[in-house]
């Protein structure tokens, strides 16, 4: 099976691992929302991500962002990504999930990601929280060998 794009390269050396045989078409992830939890380079560091995967002759496609949950946010985010895509002469703009489809659209993406409108919630299979306990002492003779 070839991997034909990678969506979310946040830093130099993600991108050079995964790409070592046919190389398959990137989107850098950009971060508009400052989240600890969220993934992306700051729109900042852009260009230089961007410059060194076009030095290693990889195909940079386009930028990705995931917003933040306000409609506002969302857009102006969008906006931004899309300033960015023009400036660095990208393809594609990969932009917009189920709750914000709509705004992304207005905003040129070029690709949406929908797997919740298309298929619901996910399912949650994190393992329940074990709490280990500690085993009580022994009591009494022992026989420690």
């Amino acid at each position: 099976m070839r991997v034909r794009a990678v969506h979310g390269v946040t830093d130099q050396r993600a991108g050079e691992d995964r790409v070592r045989t046919s190389p398959p078409a990137l989107y850098v992830q950009v971060d508009y929302t400052g989240g600890a939890t969220r993934n992306g380079v700051n729109a900042s560091e852009v260009p230089a991500l961007v410059q060194r995967a076009r030095d290693l002759e990889l195909d940079v496609r386009g930028l990705m962002t995931v917003a933040a949950p306000d409609l506002a946010k969302a857009r102006s985010a969008f906006a931004n990504l899309e300033g960015l895509r023009v400036d660095q002469g990208l393809a594609e703009c990969s932009m917009g999930m189920t709750d914000d489809l709509e705004v992304a659209c207005e905003m040129g993406t070029s690709e949406l990601r929908i797997g919740r409108a298309l298929f619901g919630e996910r399912v949650d299979h994190t393992p329940p929280d074990l709490t280990w306990v500690k085993a009580p002492e022994p009591q009494g003779d022992v026989d420690e060998r």
